[in-house]
């Protein structure tokens, strides 16, 4: 780093990237960073430093040689020294990836942590993901709750947070429980639920006129048909009736 930082006749990216490599160095002037590691060292783009690679091995300065299957050894000249091998002695320099052993694991990914055996169940606010897709219900049965979506679904209405509550408070009014409401809604074809539906009873329909006719026309039918009961009274003494 001493004998880099002496140096002279650089221009600004030549001297970073040049101490950059210094810094990586062992005593003997070899290092072996990657081309992104110095840009990310030097905030630099790619591009820059390699320019500036290229004119530091231009200048004798760097001396680069390519690695098979991992990144580019260089030796950095910043001492007195002999002169450099001629420059076509260099065998080309590629920046290639790390190849990974033969044998190497693959990458692991991130899978989120399991719960704990007899861990609390979550509540139903809990249940429900940032993107608005509710869970089902631990108290729900699997089939009710499939349906039931089902009916949302075919009625373009996806089923919210906010509409699973509303249905939660509506039962409790009711006297149900959030499955029996659920069910109730796929018995009946219903997206929603209230309590009024279940605590009112249904309205009798009136009679149309076909119904009225009838029964006007039997009431009179039975009047006429009914025997009528004559009370005869008496007027004479009963020996001349016999």
């Amino acid at each position: 780093m001493t004998a880099a930082w002496r140096l002279g006749g650089l221009t600004p990216t030549q001297k970073l990237v040049l101490l950059s490599l210094a810094d990586n160095a062992n005593d003997q002037g070899e290092c072996y960073p990657s081309i992104a590691q110095i840009a990310t060292r030097t905030c630099l783009s790619i591009r820059a430093v390699r320019v500036a690679v290229r004119s530091l091995e231009d200048a004798g300065i760097v001396e680069s040689a390519a690695r098979s299957g991992t990144s580019t050894i260089y030796l950095l000249h910043v001492e007195p020294r002999q002169e450099m091998p001629p420059r076509q002695q260099v065998p080309p320099r590629h920046e290639m990836p790390t190849t990974p052993a033969r044998r190497a694991a693959p990458p692991r990914q991130q899978v989120p942590p399991t719960p704990a055996a007899g861990a609390a169940e979550p509540s139903l606010n809990r249940q429900l993901n940032r993107q608005g897709t509710v869970n089902r219900p631990d108290d729900v049965p699997a089939n009710t709750w499939a349906d039931f979506l089902a009916i949302r679904k075919a009625k373009r209405s996806p089923l919210t947070a906010t509409a699973l509550r509303g249905i939660e408070r509506e039962a409790s009014k009711a006297g149900l429980t959030l499955a029996e409401a659920i069910a109730k809604c796929c018995e009946r074809g219903w997206q929603g639920f209230e309590a009024a539906w279940v605590s009112t009873p249904p309205a009798r329909a009136a009679p149309n006129r076909a119904d009225r006719i009838s029964a006007t026309v039997a009431e009179l039918t039975g009047r006429s048909n009914r025997p009528e009961v004559i009370d005869v009274v008496a007027t004479e003494p009963a020996s001349q009736l016999r």
